[in-house]
């Protein structure tokens, strides 16, 4: 998929290497949320993608979805959404098939699960990549 399938887990390499989202997101950031993990947290709980035409060059635009999770309140879990949304804004990377040409920090929106406890806050990064 053009470096697609590794962009979860380079995302959150480089999300757990940020000391500032490490503080905020005590309980980690994951690839995939845990029912055991500690609040509060980072989960990737989404990847879309498809063609992009890099001029002339294959490629594929992705969408991934970080959602943190708080119950601590709607606050908590916004700052914690909107603090990985800033490190991975603008960043270029090599991926394994690929490479991140462009990685841009695209919306952030929470929201209070069924539960009504937990905060879900949700921000969107579309990474353009390039075959490699």
């Amino acid at each position: 998929m053009s470096g697609v399938a590794g962009l979860a887990a380079a995302i959150v390499e480089r999300l757990e290497a940020d000391a500032g989202v490490s503080a905020l997101a005590g309980g980690g950031v994951m690839t995939e949320v845990r029912q055991s993990a500690a609040f509060p947290f980072v989960a990737v709980t989404g990847v879309a993608a498809r063609a992009w035409n890099a001029g002339g060059e294959p490629g594929r635009e992705a969408v991934v979805t970080l959602e943190a999770f708080s119950r601590d309140g709607r606050d908590q879990a916004l700052v914690l959404a909107e603090a990985c949304g800033g490190v991975l804004d603008g960043l270029s990377f090599d991926v394994e098939g690929g490479r991140v040409v462009g990685l841009f920090a695209d919306s952030a929106e929470a929201a209070l699960e069924k539960d009504r406890v937990t905060w879900r806050a949700r921000v969107r990064v579309r990474a353009l990549v390039e075959a490699g």
